[in-house]
């Protein structure tokens, strides 16, 4: 289960489980939440185990490969504070400073609740004691991973599980994340999960947003942490023990294609949290979306002493939008069929809602017209670009290469 979407989450098993060959698994059901947790992870490890048998030794050897490559690039590519910094200190557009001064009151008697908040030009002129720097983003680039604290954004979380009473307890008390209590084992939880955004790629779809919880943002990730990538939510029963790097698996090779190919509203990269020294992974920054601010996002950066990264994901969208809007422009009947179906495949796979790319694909036949044509991403194009969208999915499947298409079987239905 992802904890992007729910902290320590509720076992992404529940209750009684069935195996492939439809047997129960041995002793079903436990008399402690917690105690059928520890089984699935067991049950998920073996799972994992199982699979890899399967793998060939050259598989296994890429595998470590991929990992390799996946660290590396988030030690390298996640967007550091000293980087916003620089890029505000330059003057460079879509950045600007700012800070909560947490002696007013929170929403300033502003009708619409938006928090205080004040411009500055640079972080000297923040006085420390009382004030929250923000970093107000309107479209500089930025790349990070998200771990939302919020224990309702999952409502199939039972109350009474480990996950949810995890969450419950770190939203009301940040503290919570240095001194959570050991497990039935006696042991930590060393894993978590977070979702990976791209602000020019998956702004939209890259990770769980919720206008409840509290939103950790991290930067620095550490030599031999990373468990596991998974384009979506990957199942992943970490509210409790340990889970090895070679137990996780890798569905992407690279972090763009993690952000282009998120197949739901968050993917999921899997951490182990604590180091060599067991010390705690910790927050270097919380993001929030579009203006919003809590009382709990204040007493979790005052908490952690970080600063909070506020998107504003309009101006991302936007951009995409005017690159979406060259591509579509630059095809005609003369294009080769690579440059058709890249301009499809960013229209796919970026921000821009995939609901209308189905619909101007003719492959959301379920849901009605009206209803699409409401759609935030289809009320972005005028109605000439949109038939020329529906061109364009024309003569990708007129270029298609011969090996492409598909015959059509006569038990094609089963």
């Amino acid at each position: 289960m992802n904890k992007d979407k729910n902290f320590e989450g509720g076992s992404a098993f529940k209750g009684v489980s069935e195996s492939e060959d439809g047997s129960y698994f041995e002793n079903k059901l436990t008399d402690s939440y917690l105690e059928n947790e520890l089984q699935m992870v067991e049950i998920l490890k073996e799972s994992i185990g199982q699979q890899n048998t399967f793998d060939s030794a050259n598989r296994k050897l890429d595998k470590q490969a991929i990992h390799d490559v996946l660290e590396v690039e988030l030690q390298e590519k996640l967007t550091r504070l000293s980087d916003l910094d620089l890029a505000a200190s330059r003057g460079e557009p879509g950045i600007s400073l700012g800070f909560l001064n947490t002696n007013e009151s929170l929403f300033d008697g502003e009708p619409d609740g938006e928090m205080f908040f004040d411009k500055v030009n640079n972080k000297s002129s923040l006085e420390w004691g009382n004030e929250i720097l923000i970093y107000k983003l309107s479209g500089l680039p930025i790349r990070f991973l998200q771990h939302t604290v919020d224990y309702r954004l999952s409502p199939d979380t039972d109350v009474n599980s480990t996950g949810f009473i995890r969450s419950q307890n770190l939203l009301l008390n940040p503290e919570y994340w240095i001194n959570q209590e050991n497990d039935i084992r006696g042991e930590k939880s060393n894993t978590l999960s977070c979702s990976y955004v791209d602000s020019e790629i998956n702004i939209m779809h890259g990770a769980a947003t919720s206008f409840f919880g509290v939103a950790y943002g991290f930067c620095k990730i550490e030599k031999n942490s990373l468990i596991g990538v998974y384009k979506g939510d990957g199942q992943t029963a970490n509210n409790v023990g340990e889970m090895a790097a070679h137990n996780g698996r890798y569905e992407v090779e690279s972090l763009d294609d993690l952000a282009y190919e998120s197949t739901s509203s968050y993917n999921e990269v899997f951490l182990r949290r604590f180091d060599a020294n067991n010390q705690s992974l910790m927050p270097d920054f919380l993001i929030t979306y579009d203006g919003f601010y809590s009382d709990q996002m204040v007493e979790h950066a005052k908490f952690f002493n970080v600063p909070i990264i506020d998107i504003e994901r309009n101006s991302y969208v936007l951009k995409q939008l005017e690159i979406a809007k060259e591509k579509i422009q630059a095809i005609n009947s003369t294009s080769q069929y690579e440059e058709i179906l890249g301009v499809l495949n960013y229209l796919k796979f970026s921000s821009l809602d995939i609901d209308a790319y189905q619909y101007l694909s003719d492959s959301e036949e379920d849901k009605s017209k009206s209803e699409i044509l409401n759609n935030y991403f289809i009320r972005r194009f005028n109605e000439d670009e949109i038939r020329k969208i529906k061109e364009i999915f024309s003569l990708e499947k007129q270029k298609r290469p011969a090996t492409m298409k598909k015959p059509k079987l006569e038990d094609e239905d089963f």
